[in-house]
C-alpha cells in the first residue's frame, strides 16, 4: 500500500487513493494533478550544462536493460517466418505502475515483430504501392504473436530517487532476436527490414549458389 503523508510529520499519513479522492472531492471532481521534478546534478551525474551546450553527457542517473529471445520456424520453400515465442526481460527496477510496465512490454513485442517481418512503405518512382491498411501488413491484436513478458524488481539505481528506471517501448532488441533466430534456423543473415519472405529467399539462394560445386571448382 502506497501511503501519503505530511514531508514535516512522515507519522501522519493515509492511503494515497483516499488522498486522491479528497483532493478530487475539494477540487469538485476535477483529476488531480501532481508535479515532481529530480536532477541529481549535484552528485555530478547529469550534467545539464554539458548536455545543452556541447550536446555531451550523461543523460540519466539510472538507465535501463533488457533482452530479447525468439524462438521462430522458417519455411525453406516460401521464406515464411513463424514466430513462435519471444520473451523480453528488462532491468525496470520498481515498477511504479506494473500494469503500465507490462502493457509497455507487450506493446513492443507487437510493434517490433510488426516492422521486422512485414511493415515497410513501398515505392515505384515515388509512387506509393500500399497506400492502405490492407497492403500495409500493420500490427493489430489478430496478428498477435505468441510472446511472454518477465519483468525484474533490481537492486536500487545508483543515485535513482525511488529505485525507479525508464521503461517505454523496449523493440529496439526485438529486430537483432527475429534476425538472430532466423540465422540460426537457416544459416543466412537478412540486413534490411522488413526481413519478408522475399528477401529472405533471395539470401538462401544466394548461399546455396556460394558453395555450389561449380563456385568451389572455381576457388
Amino acid at each position: 500500500m502506497v501511503l501519503f503523508g505530511l514531508k514535516d510529520s512522515p507519522e501522519v499519513s493515509i492511503p494515497f487513493s483516499d488522498a486522491v479522492l479528497l483532493c478530487q472531492k475539494k477540487l469538485g471532481g476535477m483529476p488531480a494533478i501532481g508535479e515532481g521534478f529530480f536532477n541529481p546534478e549535484d552528485e555530478g551525474v547529469l550534467d545539464i550544462k554539458a548536455l545543452t551546450e556541447r550536446g555531451v553527457g550523461n543523460y540519466s542517473p539510472a538507465y535501463s536493460f533488457g533482452t530479447h529471445v525468439t524462438e521462430a520456424e522458417v519455411d525453406p520453400d516460401t521464406g515464411q517466418v513463424e514466430i513462435r515465442k519471444i520473451t523480453n526481460a528488462h532491468d525496470c527496477g520498481t515498477p511504479i505502475n506494473p500494469m503500465a510496465v507490462e502493457g509497455q512490454l507487450q506493446g513492443s513485442i507487437v510493434m517490433g515483430h510488426a516492422y521486422t517481418l512485414g511493415e515497410e512503405v513501398r515505392l515505384d518512382e515515388g509512387l506509393m504501392l500500399n497506400p492502405n491498411f490492407l497492403e500495409l501488413q500493420y500490427a493489430h491484436v489478430l496478428r498477435r504473436v505468441p510472446d511472454r513478458d518477465q519483468t525484474r524488481r533490481c537492486p536500487r539505481p545508483r543515485r535513482s530517487l525511488w529505485c525507479q528506471r525508464g521503461r517505454g517501448r523496449a523493440h529496439s532488441a526485438t529486430a537483432p532476436a527475429i534476425g538472430n533466430a532466423i540465422h540460426h534456423a537457416t544459416g543466412v543473415w537478412v540486413t534490411e527490414l522488413p526481413i519478408d519472405p522475399e528477401r529472405l529467399l533471395q539470401e538462401m539462394e544466394r548461399k546455396v549458389t556460394s558453395h555450389s560445386p561449380d563456385e568451389e571448382e572455381k576457388a
